[in-house]
């Protein structure tokens, strides 16, 4: 009788290494998106802070900008301050604006009449404004000018709002919409992140999911107000201009 030698594998051997490599690629893949999803809620949260932080240098800078009080004072204030074509560098250099050339009120401090702070500097603030004066990322504006939080589904509408009202400005992230809003992680590591760099910034109050936070929270009280199901975190930096 003949024996013959087997080679090859069975279909319970196959079986078992595809079950062994099945779980092996599973869990890469599993760690891998665990780590992408990471590094996108942190850099979501990032430039958030860095949004906020962009905000404050835009209005520290304008903040010793003055409103004349009267038209003929409006009218001092606009030919005094063109830049090179004004009366400042005139009044200072002559004719020619060379060094020398030295104006009759040359050295002189020349006083701008009848000027006041401005009382509203965030009104009129919005989306436009805010692409306008690059304080949001590029990766979170869409090509037709729409902002977005990297969760929004739904890319026709803005899921990141400035709204400017008086001296205050509103960034509110995120929307009880699912389509719009942010995941609970996501609000807890911009909230977190924020929350660090306060005493740098002009935040008056934040509001998640329509909750005040006090300026002592913690990191479980973040947390707790960041509970909304799925996509639906709301949040609010409210910014004194």
């Amino acid at each position: 009788m003949r024996i013959r030698n087997r080679s090859g594998f069975t279909l319970i051997e196959i079986a078992i290494v595809l079950t062994i490599v099945g779980l092996l690629v599973g869990g890469i893949w599993l760690a891998a998106a665990t780590v992408l999803e990471n590094k996108k809620r942190n850099d979501f949260a990032t430039e958030m802070l860095q949004t906020l932080v962009n905000t404050e240098v835009l209005f520290a800078s304008n903040s010793h900008n003055f409103k004349p009080l009267f038209p003929a004072a409006q009218f001092f204030y606009a030919a005094f301050n063109l830049g090179e074509h004004g009366l400042k560098p005139l009044l200072h250099h002559g004719f020619g604006h060379s060094s020398s050339n030295r104006g009759p009120l040359s050295g002189m401090i020349i006083p701008v009449l009848a000027t006041a702070p401005s009382t509203s500097p965030a009104s009129g603030f919005d989306n436009s404004t805010a692409i306008a004066a690059s304080l949001i990322p590029s990766d979170l504006v869409t090509a037709d000018g729409h902002l977005h939080n990297p969760y929004a589904s739904d890319l026709t509408q803005d899921s990141i709002n400035f709204i400017g009202t008086g001296n205050t400005l509103q960034l509110i992230i995120g929307s009880a919409n699912p389509t719009l809003g942010i995941p609970s992680a996501a609000c807890v590591a911009v909230v977190t992140k924020v929350i660090t760099s306060h005493d740098n910034l002009r935040i008056s109050s934040i509001i998640v999911n329509g909750l005040v936070l006090n300026s002592l929270a913690t990191t479980s009280d973040v947390a707790t107000n960041c509970n909304g199901v799925g996509n639906t975190n709301t949040i609010e930096f409210d910014m004194t201009v």
